[in-house]
């Protein structure tokens, strides 16, 4: 009989063996080495407590269609990839940066998990708003802001809008 661990599931509250978990570990650090390719200096702390808070949430706060590990992985290195770009284009420390239809928070958290940018996330749906805030205080940065509705005037050095956009699973930095 396999060993099971808390995973992510229906209720958000199944389980999963510990290969499954395991293998998500391999996956986790693959993309970390990957990250680190691209020139990113990734806490994998962080980055583990995003996982971790949208398993814990992915259902109740419909953050997300998938909530695999695998599946969750696949939007880090998404929204990493964002990061990288943004990198190379000179985008960093103090630059005002726009999350637009932040949703359940790719690429927007992960931004402020790696990035010191002025972030504002835009998100009109309240329980993802909900989600969005609570994620921030869990990376200690209460210098992000998340408004409810949608995108007014202002200026800003950086403005990602993922809506609509599917990136090729080949696509890299």
């Amino acid at each position: 009989r396999q060993g099971k661990i808390p995973g992510e599931g229906d209720s958000g509250h199944s389980c999963q063996t510990w290969q499954e978990a395991a293998m998500g570990s391999v996956k986790m650090r693959a993309l970390l080495k990957q990250c680190e390719g691209w020139g990113l200096n990734v806490d994998e702390a962080k980055i583990s407590e995003l996982l971790r808070l949208w398993k814990f949430y992915g259902r109740s706060m419909n953050l997300t269609a998938k909530l695999s590990e695998e599946a969750l992985i696949t939007h880090i290195r998404e929204g990493m990839q964002v990061v990288a770009l943004a990198s190379r284009l000179g985008v960093g420390q103090g630059a005002r940066w726009l999350d637009v239809g932040s949703g359940g928070g790719f690429p927007g958290l992960l931004i402020a998990a790696t990035s010191a940018v002025e972030l504002t996330l835009v998100e009109p749906r309240l329980k993802r708003v909900e989600f969005l805030e609570i994620a921030l205080r869990k990376l200690g940065r209460q210098d992000c802001h998340v408004l409810r509705g949608h995108v007014g005037e202002g200026s800003w050095q950086a403005v990602d809008d993922k809506s609509g956009l599917e990136l090729p699973s080949d696509f890299d930095i």
